[in-house]
């Protein structure tokens, strides 16, 4: 008991006090009856002046909550022996009243044996009658709260269950990634299986993942872990592959077109690249460089490694270094190199430079469409070879010497300002060329001239050419004295003479001239063409002069490397330095099809314990919102709602049953996705989830109660204010009647 107002008792009191002693002083004789009534008086008034409180505990009365849903059939206070020994260590004999839940809550006997009740998931609506709650679960049900304390009781037969479960499933090709959790000293196995192949791994303890190869076409598996607990009901799953999303095969080339292929020539490949999210394999059938003008080769590139698709790069007397592949987008993303790894020869090219190349052809000057002549030839020469670029006029001047092909392409011709000027010295030029036998490899010198020079010692020119292993080429841009001279050493020194005084043919004719030069691109020989793989095995009449790549697969068998693969960006690409026939194109497009993706959409799944896709759509740091994003799944169709800036997000909801879910932009499908069937919620997790318990008693005011702990339940009970001042006043008052009564 507290006083509310502890002045007005302190004043109360003193009042008392005062009374008392008036009283003595005018010595009042009063019966001892009534001096005995008239103090309690004064003491009760007194007391009631301080306004005290009592502060009585709320008993309210106590609800026994137990759960009897699937996941606690292992719980002993099920058994009616052992739960009222157990009420009787916790509550003593104070009553309670027994009620039963799983997906509803029943009334029950407290001697019944409780039996369980069939639910997906477990739920619970707390009484808001009761002053305590005694709970009986393994906490894994769902539950808008409670504000009367909770006192959970830890049950043995919940602590450590022994269960195994597949929880989740994923196919992958030939395997089968399934994620399983095993508790229990028991030995377990899993057991995959699918129509026509079945596999076996065996299963630790804890949460593990299991890799399992089936059949790579099967339709569907279902994974099972053989029923030894008490609950089978989470031992299996099954999951349906999905089906390839249809995607179409392009086939680039002037041959008609295999069937299942979609015919198309090189310059109606589109400019889009949104166009190329249809197809699945893109095959350039014996296509030179030159044919995919404009951005053709870099959309194929893009298509590639962006887009996640396949390339398909087919040989002939056009394709690789015989198309001018060399140090264009194609080599660079073909696993087949169009030149050699090492260089095998040295390109001399020089143009005169003399004052007389200033004269202006067209537009330009001789000088300008020179230059742009040996920028061309350049581009036509095997990418690892060296190169030497420089102009003669009454000398040599070298504006680059024995650099890789692939790092001249990049430098400027000519560097700085260089202009036109002086005489012509070819004599003196060629002269100090035969003097440079030092070279180790050997050399092709392209010359462009108008011949308009002294040449009066030819037969020491071609014989020093020779000595230096040097082979000469000359483009005739005019019809000087000299040439005559100069076409007698090029056959000397085993090259070749072609003459164009056109100077928009120049480039051309240069580039005609470096290609005589090269090696056999192209080699007649006939061989074998085998690629276990794919099934092809079958005689070729020549083939293309490729070199596999470091990093790149042969999937050709024999000396020759014909075929190989590699990965580039987020897609392959296969090349076949053959051509290749109908049935070969067939055969190599079943297995390396690959759908194109969005690159703009990233797309994660998410199975356990429910299935959730989320899509971030972002396009160059952009998000993408108020996307028509849609998900069919069965004959239902979800509207994938947008959840943040360029996320989508849903939540599907589960069944027993495998299903397929396409995710479509549109009209386009953009994901395709295996969705495994799910046993109910209540069996995703077995046992006691301590932490959920933890909360709840925490949050309500309640307590943990451990298996091992016999000790009565402290209840908390709420306290209440119970006001004592009027019943006290009136107590003070009917003695000071009584009193009074007394004294008449």
């Amino acid at each position: 008991m507290i006083f509310d107002h502890p002045w007005l008792l302190l004043v109360a009191a003193l009042l008392a006090g005062v009374c008392i002693i008036a009283a003595r002083w005018r010595t009042a004789r009063l019966p001892g009856l009534s001096i005995a009534t008239f103090l309690i008086a004064l003491l009760l008034l007194t007391l009631a002046a301080g306004d005290p409180l009592w502060h009585r505990p709320d008993r309210g009365p106590i609800v026994v909550l137990a759960d009897v849903s699937p996941s606690t059939r292992t719980a002993n206070y099920l058994d009616p022996v052992h739960r009222q020994l157990r009420l009787r260590q916790l509550l003593g004999t104070q009553p309670y009243k027994l009620v039963t839940f799983s997906s509803d809550a029943q009334p029950a006997g407290s001697t019944d044996a409780l039996r369980e009740r069939p639910a997906a998931e477990t739920r619970l609506a707390f009484p808001s009658d009761a002053g305590a709650i005694v709970l009986f679960s393994d906490g894994r049900f769902q539950t808008s709260g409670s504000t009367t304390p909770v006192y959970c009781a830890l049950d043995p037969g919940l602590e450590s269950p022994v269960d195994a479960a597949v929880t989740s499933e994923e196919i992958r090709d030939d395997i089968i990634a399934a994620s399983v959790r095993a508790s229990g000293p028991r030995p377990r196995r899993i057991i995959a299986t699918a129509p026509g192949s079945s596999a076996t791994a065996d299963v630790p303890q804890g949460a593990t993942v299991q890799l399992l190869r089936i059949d790579r076409s099967a339709p569907s598996v279902r994974l099972t872990i053989p029923a030894i607990d008490a609950w089978p009901e989470n031992n299996t799953l099954a999951i349906n592959r999905p089906p390839q999303v249809t995607a179409q095969r392009w086939w680039i080339s002037d041959r008609p077109a295999p069937p299942t292929f979609v015919a198309m020539r090189p310059a109606d490949l589109p400019t889009d690249p949104a166009a190329y999210l249809s197809a699945g394999l893109i095959l350039l059938d014996n296509i030179p460089a030159d044919s995919l003008a404009g951005t053709s080769s870099d959309r194929l590139a893009q298509y590639v490694r962006e887009l996640g698709g396949t390339l398909l790069i087919a040989g002939g007397q056009h394709a690789f270094a015989a198309g001018q592949y060399d140090g264009t987008t194609l080599d660079a993303i073909s696993p087949l190199a169009s030149s050699p790894p090492a260089p095998t020869l040295h390109w001399l090219l020089l143009t005169d430079g003399s004052g007389s190349m200033s004269n202006p052809a067209g537009e330009h000057s001789r000088w300008d469409m020179a230059l742009r002549s040996l920028a061309a030839a350049l581009r036509t020469l095997p990418t690892s070879d060296l190169v030497s670029i420089g102009r003669f006029a009454d000398r040599i001047d070298w504006w680059t010497t024995g650099t890789a092909v692939i790092d001249a392409i990049k430098l400027p011709i000519p560097p700085g300002t260089a202009q036109p000027r002086g005489p012509t010295n070819l004599q003196a030029a060629l002269l100090r060329i035969t003097a440079e036998t030092g070279e180790s490899l050997p050399r092709n010198l392209l010359l462009l001239t108008d011949g308009e020079a002294e040449l009066n010692q030819p037969d020491a020119i071609a014989t020093g050419l020779r000595n230096a292993n040097v082979r000469l080429y000359v483009l005739a841009i005019g019809d000087g004295k000299a040439l005559a001279a100069l076409t007698q050493i090029a056959q000397s020194t085993g090259g070749r003479t072609i003459k164009q005084f056109d100077p928009a043919q120049w480039a051309r004719d240069a580039r005609r001239l470096l290609q005589q030069a090269l090696p056999d691109r192209w080699i007649d020989t006939s061989l074998r063409l085998v690629i276990p793989s794919v099934g092809i095995d079958r005689a070729a009449s020549g083939h293309n002069r490729v070199w596999i790549k470091p990093d790149a697969l042969a999937l050709s068998d024999g000396a020759v490397p014909l075929a190989a693969r590699w990965r580039a960006g987020l897609g392959q690409v296969v090349a076949v330095a053959a051509v290749i026939a109908s049935d070969d194109a067939l055969r190599l497009a079943e297995p390396f099809s690959m759908p194109a993706t969005d690159p703009r959409l990233r797309i994660a799944w998410s199975f356990s314990p429910t299935t959730l896709v989320t899509i971030d759509a972002i396009e160059q740091d952009a998000y993408l919102n108020n996307l028509p994003l849609q998900l069919h799944l069965g004959n239902e169709t979800f509207t994938v709602p947008q959840s943040a800036p360029g996320r989508y997000s849903l939540a599907l909801p589960a069944a027993p049953e495998p299903r397929i879910a396409t995710v479509f932009w549109q009209d386009r499908i953009i994901n395709r996705q295996a969705i495994p069937g799910r046993y109910p919620q209540e069996f995703v997790a077995i046992g006691t989830d301590r932490a959920a318990l933890r909360a709840l008693a925490d949050n309500t005011g309640g307590a943990i109660i451990e298996p091992d702990d016999p000790r009565p339940i402290d209840f908390h009970w709420p306290v209440r204010n119970v006001p004592l001042a009027p019943w006290l006043a009136l107590a003070g008052f009917a003695f000071l009647a009584a009193g009074y009564l007394l004294t008449r």
